[in-house]
């Protein structure tokens, strides 16, 4: 666990008759060097009989083998733990941290950003990025609206959106590639 020094074993290779659910997949975090969290529905008795197999997969091979599943949750920027839980729990661990992130993205201020437009039409760009269906640009309360005078996106949403649309308006707004044909006309004649 976090408390070891060194890297896991290669491969281990165990022998479990009817032991606790729990207990085996403690050791076997421990032996992969996994920081590990177990859900009150982790339970029972499990048979294992490994021989060499890397930590980290007979650890998976049990949850999987038991009907459970495994998420690994950010501790920080570079270490993980392993939850493990029925599906059911998982479910709804996801739809907790859903509500809990929509909670938090309706705290955050909105502002308002007039961001003109140099070779792409605005309207043209406002109609596909109110249409965009899948990685959502704008914030569940973002807008768009037009200034076709101007040419110009009239955005209200957070910082974080706004940031991440001038991103993709400085990549979408650039001059549509031109084509230069050049054509000659020869006359030639036949008589001398």
């Amino acid at each position: 666990m976090s408390g070891w020094l060194g890297a896991a074993p290669a491969t281990v290779s165990t022998h479990f008759k009817e032991m606790e659910l729990r207990a085996v997949l403690l050791q076997l975090a421990e032996t992969a060097r996994v920081d590990i969290v177990l859900a009150d529905s982790v339970q029972g008795r499990v048979s294992v009989d490994l021989r060499s197999v890397k930590p980290r997969l007979a650890l998976s091979a049990v949850i999987k083998a038991r009907g459970l599943v495994e998420q690994p949750v950010a501790l920080s920027a570079s270490r993980n733990m392993l939850w493990v839980g029925s599906a059911e729990e998982a479910a709804t661990l996801a739809k907790q941290a859903l509500s809990w992130q929509q909670a938090q993205e309706l705290s955050i201020p909105v502002e308002t950003r007039l961001l003109p437009l140099h070779h792409a039409r605005a309207a043209d760009l406002a109609k596909w990025l109110g249409a965009a269906a899948g990685e959502r640009l704008l914030g569940p309360r973002g807008r768009i609206d037009v200034d076709a005078r101007t040419n110009t996106l009239l955005v209200t949403d957070t910082p974080a959106h706004l940031a991440r649309l001038q991103q993709w308006l400085a990549t979408l707004d650039r001059p549509a590639r031109q084509v230069m044909v050049e054509t000659r006309l020869v006359a030639i004649s036949r008589t001398q």
